[in-house]
């Protein structure tokens, strides 16, 4: 391996305070989120501490949002593991990220949700053999591995697909995975730094390297803060398992672990151990011992001030806004948000979406933490951002920058279109967020969902299909029945 966890410890000692603020930033949601949580993303190591110097996606490796439609559409290339908005993250060489350890052959990805949506289908691409791993990230680099279709329905906050990583793939790589979302325009991307070792007929009998320097880095009322150095092994370290008090209360693909929900001035006893692809397990760690503070009876201290207050995205009328999480040695309770002095918002996330704003002006934003005391935070850094232009289009035609809401109707292809639900950027034709109204049969679309009685026009034919139906033909699927 060129880079692991070990020679990171240097770097994320001064940031483990934090990653258990960090976290928090998953609270928040506008819209669908998420990120590949095993094996661990190159922005959720980020998020971790293990990968650094990555702007603001440190805070937000759920937000890697772009066009969907890869590899014909999306990112442009050299912009891929960024999503076009976090450049940081697209920057490429031998050495530059940490790599986690996996196996060539069956492999299975989680992603964490935080805000799940109505899915199409999920696609994961491999680097080709013999790629440059000090260039920026293109599509000729990469090779497909699979590209599994959804339902249209929205998945659990946990979901998990099995993919087979190609046998003979080893050394360096990175993976690609695609969530697209069936009801907007969007996708959602993340990409893996692996270092692949082949599969082999000879059982693995060979445990990690017992974990070392198991300590503390924070401890409240209620929660424990873990780190420790990481382990290695000759096929590569698959997760921990953290012990309490000689009971299994959790597991983590880094080595960094937050233990919540304990009891006030208690002392806990924690071990841990790395556990292998093949399911052999080390040696304990030693022991360590951590305390819990003990609840104030009267909470007077205020929360830490909200951190990196910025602006990820703005329309003409709609401003974006995401910071860091603050912190507080009780709980920060919710944020509020001050627009130009006056409070607009109280919420309990870290992003929030500012609507029905003027075109091409500037707005100033504040954001204060209060905790369950009531407690308020000083103020967060003072934002100024702007909103775009408006655009002159039409009256009632269809435009890829204006969002629409339920019952709005457009005009699209000498068409007529009514919005089922919030949309922004969804061709009417194409996306399930609308439905056509008027005369006229819509014609079939492979990535529009039908549902049962939805009619469609296909090679000067009629088709109505059965029940909920995408991507199969109507003149070869026993789902659509031929009207006339």
């Amino acid at each position: 391996m060129e880079v692991t966890y070990m020679k990171n410890w240097i770097k994320v000692a001064g940031f483990a305070s934090t990653v258990a603020v960090s976290m928090l930033v998953f609270q928040g949601q506008a819209s669908a989120h998420g990120y590949i949580s095993k094996p661990a993303s190159r922005v959720y190591l980020a998020n971790q501490g293990i990968n650094t110097n990555v702007g603001s996606a440190q805070w937000e490796p759920q937000s890697i949002e772009a066009p969907k439609g890869f590899p014909e559409k999306g990112p442009l290339d050299g912009q891929i593991a960024g999503g076009g908005k976090y450049s940081l993250l697209d920057e490429q060489t031998q050495n530059r990220w940490s790599k986690v350890d996996i196996q060539s052959g069956k492999t299975t990805i989680e992603w964490t949700l935080t805000a799940p949506h109505k899915t199409s289908s999920w696609s994961y691409y491999i680097t080709k053999n013999g790629w440059d791993p000090n260039k920026p990230l293109t599509r000729d680099q990469l090779q497909l591995i699979t590209k599994i279709q959804a339902d249209g329905t929205a998945p659990a906050a946990k979901t998990s697909q099995e993919i087979t990583i190609p046998a003979d793939h080893t050394g360096y790589h990175v993976i690609l995975g695609v969530w697209e979302i069936a009801d907007t325009g969007n996708a959602f991307y993340q990409v893996i730094d692996a270092n692949i070792s082949g599969g082999s007929s000879v059982p693995d009998t060979e445990a990690p390297t017992k974990p070392a320097q198991l300590e503390t880095t924070a401890q409240t009322f209620n929660s424990v803060s873990l780190k420790w150095q990481a382990s290695t092994d000759n096929k590569g370290v698959s997760s921990y398992e953290i012990y309490r008090d000689g009971k299994f209360i959790g597991e983590s693909t880094t080595p960094t672990y937050q233990d919540t929900n304990l009891a006030e001035n208690t002392t806990y006893t924690y071990t841990v151990r790395a556990k292998d692809f093949a399911g052999n397990r080390s040696e304990w760690s030693d022991s360590v011992q951590a305390k819990t503070a003990v609840k104030p009876a009267a909470d007077t201290e205020k929360p830490t001030a909200p951190k990196m207050l910025m602006t990820h995205a703005q329309s003409s009328n709609t401003i974006d806004l995401c910071w860091q999480a603050a912190s507080d040695n009780i709980g920060v309770a919710y944020y509020e948000i001050y627009r130009d002095g006056v409070k607009i918002k109280t919420q309990t996330g870290v992003m929030f979406q500012d609507i029905s704003l003027k075109s091409d002006t500037t707005y100033n934003y504040l954001v204060y933490a209060v905790d369950t005391s009531g407690n308020r935070s000083d103020a967060s850094n003072l934002l100024a951002a702007k909103t775009k232009p408006a655009e002159v289009i039409p009256t009632g035609t269809w435009s890829s920058t204006r969002i629409y809401v339920a019952g709005d109707m457009v005009t699209y292809d000498n068409k007529q279109y009514r919005a089922k639900w919030w949309t922004l950027g969804n061709k009417p034709s194409e996306s399930d967020a609308w439905e056509q109204i008027g005369g006229g049969i819509a014609d079939w679309n492979s990535t529009k969902a039908y549902n049962g009685g939805d009619k469609v026009t296909y090679n000067g034919k009629t088709y109505q299909a059965k029940w909920w139906i995408r991507g199969e033909r109507p003149d070869n699927s026993i789902v659509w029945v031929l009207v006339k």
